[in-house]
């Protein structure tokens, strides 16, 4: 074999050695950088905030959200959506880990602030507790939705918490969209609510899979636990307790003021609204679409309306009960950004997710606004920052509303001003003021005692107090029988209390006549003294040691 083809083949050798081992790392879901437990702690320390009430922990990226189970009773807050799409080649095809489980569970505050996280992937069918939140005990999950999920598990399975318990946990104003597949208690949202714990002003949408307690928003709810003002669309399907909204309803728990529209399907145990109910009257001013479900009953006291009846205008003639002043809305076909009309939405929630939600958003005809931001002699500041309804930006395309525009600068004051845009283009002009900033200055005597005669003058206007703009000043205090000061003052963005220190003027010194020509004459004696014995001492020494 000649020395070339023994080349080749070297090459060939070391490329297949390479693929494999990128596949294996691939497939070991190790070039998707997923986070390992031991780097948890580090990850958050690298992340903005401390975990505390004052300043919780400020999650930005993906890693940082897996890593919340490395402090599973801190406070976190979403600073804006996060793509989990890269969760389905985490963990050999595993996908996401859960954050708490039946060991160590989440205590903690979490607060989407209206974020979503979206494609999270779950794939663990054996496993229980399965959801972003696999179990949580005594805490509080608000403001937070779940897109494009895809989450399969066992037991207690949902898209944002697998189950939610501990007494007096707390899930407010969050959502789901996708699918979520298991075996018992599976629902859209949450798989258990138990033990005191409340879900409210909540939704999903998607589909649910189950083979028993299978609810489009909550599989199982149990032991005095509530379900109020929340409502699913999800298609769900299951063998037995299969119900819209709720799988299974025991232990004194309730539900209030919801609804559910999704297509139900199942063998025993199948509601519209609830599949199996241990106490009828737990049930209170909830609705279920009879035709959308394909189911004519439902457990305990749910009402059973048509679609006619469960959309647009009529919802609020039909649903007893729900508040349509400060909680619910309808949605109507005529609404600027409805296509149709629709089911009813919960005011607090996102209007534009849930229509999306409801396949009936219309984007809304938008208009140009736009911000010039001016000092007080009509020149432009550059730099400055604009926000319309949270929104950055000094040139905005927005619909029909009414707005708040803020605009702010380094130096000049904040100034908001509300806007109304009914069907054009609008220019606004802001004018900011220069920020001041209160200088307070006293005199004080070398013994640190107040001055209370000193004259204090800034820039050469007298004034102890006066409110500056950032800049250099010159501070010049004086008073009878001290010393003028002058001190330079900078003024940098804060309040200043200045204390200067006066010292006291020298006295002169006056001679007696009699007095002065002694003292005179017994200088000059002894200058003259000095003088004749340096020379003499000079002498001295160059006699002694002078070479012959």
């Amino acid at each position: 074999m000649t020395y070339a083809n023994k080349k080749s083949i070297l090459k060939f050798g070391v490329i297949m050695i390479i693929g494999v081992v990128l596949a294996s790392a691939m497939s070991a879901g190790v070039l998707a950088d997923t986070p390992v437990e031991s780097d948890y702690s580090e990850i958050l320390n690298n992340t903005d905030g401390e975990g505390t009430s004052s300043n919780p922990y400020v999650l930005t990226k993906l890693d940082e959200l897996q890593a919340v189970q490395g402090n599973l009773s801190a406070e976190y807050i979403l600073g804006n959506n996060i793509d989990a799409s890269e969760t389905e080649t985490w963990n050999s095809g595993a996908g996401f880990t859960p954050i708490g489980n039946s060991s160590d569970q989440f205590s903690g505050i979490f607060d989407g602030q209206g974020f979503s996280v979206d494609g999270l992937y779950i794939h663990r069918p054996n496993t229980y507790n399965i959801g972003l939140f696999g179990r949580v005990n005594s805490a509080d999950i608000k403001n937070i939705g779940v897109t494009n999920i895809d989450i399969q598990g066992n037991t207690f399975v949902g898209g944002l918490v697998g189950q939610n318990t501990g007494g007096y946990s707390d899930i407010t104003k969050s959502y789901s969209v996708g699918s979520v597949t298991g075996n018992s208690s599976v629902g859209g949202l949450v798989g258990a609510n138990r033990d005191y714990s409340d879900i409210t002003k909540s939704y999903s949408r998607g589909t649910v899979t189950g083979n028993t307690k299978v609810g489009g928003l909550v599989g199982l709810n149990i032991d005095y636990s509530q379900i109020k003002k929340s409502y699913s669309s999800a298609a769900v399907s299951g063998e037995s307790r299969v119900g819209g909204l709720v799988g299974a309803n025991r232990g004194s728990s309730k539900i209030k003021k919801s609804y559910s529209v999704g297509r139900v399907t199942g063998e025993y145990s199948v509601g519209g609204l609830l599949g199996n109910n241990y106490e009828s009257y737990r049930v209170t001013d909830s609705y279920w679409n009879t035709q959308t479900s394909t189911q004519s009953t439902s457990a305990s006291s749910a009402t059973g309306l048509t679609t006619a009846e469960i959309t647009g205008s009529a919802a609020e003639t039909k649903m007893v009960g729900f508040d349509f002043i400060s909680l619910w809305s309808t949605v109507l076909a005529s609404d600027i950004d409805s296509s149709s009309d629709s089911y009813p939405i919960i005011q607090i929630n996102d209007r534009q997710s849930q229509l999306v939600s409801a396949d009936v958003y219309e984007k809304p005809p938008t208009y140009t606004v736009y911000v010039f931001v001016e000092d007080s002699e009509g020149t432009e500041i550059y730099g400055a920052t604009v926000e319309i309804d949270g929104t950055y930006g000094a040139t905005q395309d927005i619909a029909d509303g009414k707005y708040t525009i803020t605009a702010n600068a380094e130096s000049y004051d904040t100034l908001n001003k509300d806007l109304t845009v009914d069907g054009s283009d609008k220019t606004v002009t802001f004018t900011l003021s220069e920020s001041t900033y209160t200088v307070d200055v006293s005199a004080e005597d070398s013994e640190g005692n107040p001055i209370d005669n000193a004259t204090i003058m800034i820039d050469g206007t007298e004034t102890s107090t006066s409110d500056l703009t950032d800049g250099t000043y010159t501070i010049t205090a004086s008073a009878e029988s001290y010393d003028t000061l002058n001190k330079d003052l900078t003024v940098d963005g804060e309040d200043k209390t200045v204390t200067v220190t006066l010292s006291e003027e020298e006295e002169d010194v006056i001679f007696s006549e009699s007095s002065s020509e002694e003292d005179i004459a017994v200088s000059y004696t002894l200058v003259y003294a000095s003088v004749v014995a340096f020379f003499g001492i000079f002498i001295m020494v160059v006699l002694l040691f002078g070479k012959d």
